[in-house]
């Protein structure tokens, strides 16, 4: 076996021990969080994102990502952890108050399937990696908002389902970075996943609600300096990869203009980003 085989072999191996969904209905049983609509609704938006994992499996077929046997052996459990995560997170969110369903993505088209097609066959190397990185920056955000999300919440088997689910989140994460690493040869593969991540990279949950959802919904998380400086950590992790130093993805969006401003408790004006952190976020 070559040594990358080899690599990707180990890492497989090491993220099924002890993989599989959580039991959240028995951690939820004796759950009794008090209603907050603020949290609610962030928690409803999360189980979206997270059940999104299926339209994002047809992309990994359509760019035939699944092709790479050790890929595929850690992507047939991560459904199943995610789908999990949706299921008990949308559950989380009704005992908090919420009443709505959860946000789904609008569409998944043709020509975005076409596109993915036509790489996948054209530009495989280079696809696999992207997916590696992409998959490493969006479970290190998911594992820090739902810790973030845990210390706001008293009831304790609330925290035990966040908790648990970001250490899923993280187990993900360790298989996307090394597989990363071993997947990132060579310069050519180096330059267009660079030109892919730029072109690609959103924060998760912004291709399922528009950016004014978005904002309203995590506001109270994106209005606090230390929670924007943990979400900025991720650039460390990306630029530590081979062919990838300098790339500051989180940061860069966090600087634009989409954060600029939104309505209500938590409105943000692009001057107030720097400002003293209250705690509860920025207040005008």
């Amino acid at each position: 076996m070559r040594t990358d085989e080899a690599k990707l072999a180990r890492l497989a191996e090491e993220y099924e021990i002890g993989t599989g969904p959580l039991d959240w209905r028995a951690i939820l049983a004796d759950a009794n969080p008090a209603p907050d609509q603020t949290v609610a609704r962030a928690l409803l938006c999360l189980s979206g994102i997270e059940a999104d994992s299926q339209v994002i499996y047809r992309k990994i077929r359509d760019a035939r990502i699944d092709r790479n046997p050790y890929l595929r052996r850690f992507i047939l459990p991560w459904l199943e952890e995610e789908a999990a995560h949706g299921h008990s997170l949308r559950h989380l969110a009704y005992l908090m108050g919420a009443s709505e369903e959860s946000p789904r993505r609008a569409r998944y088209s043709r020509k975005d399937a076409l596109v993915l097609w036509v790489l996948g066959r054209t530009m495989a190397p280079a696809v696999r990696a992207t997916y590696c990185v992409l998959g490493t920056m969006q479970e290190y955000i998911a594992l820090t908002v739902y810790h973030e999300i845990a210390s706001m919440i008293p009831d304790k088997e609330s925290q035990l389902l966040l908790q648990s689910i970001a250490r899923q989140e993280s187990r993900h994460m360790r298989f996307y970075r090394g597989a990363a690493e071993v997947l990132l040869k060579g310069p050519f593969v180096r330059g267009c996943t660079r030109w892919m991540l730029r072109q690609t990279w959103r924060p998760p949950g912004l291709d399922l609600v528009d950016r004014s959802t978005f904002f309203q919904t995590f506001g109270f998380l994106l209005g606090a300096s230390l929670f924007r400086d943990k979400l900025c950590r991720v650039d460390r992790t990306v630029s530590a990869l081979p062919g990838l130093n300098g790339l500051s993805l989180m940061s860069r969006w966090l600087d634009h203009r989409n954060i600029a401003q939104w309505d209500g408790r938590y409105r943000l004006r692009r001057r107030s980003l720097g400002g003293t952190n209250t705690g509860e976020g920025y207040h005008v």
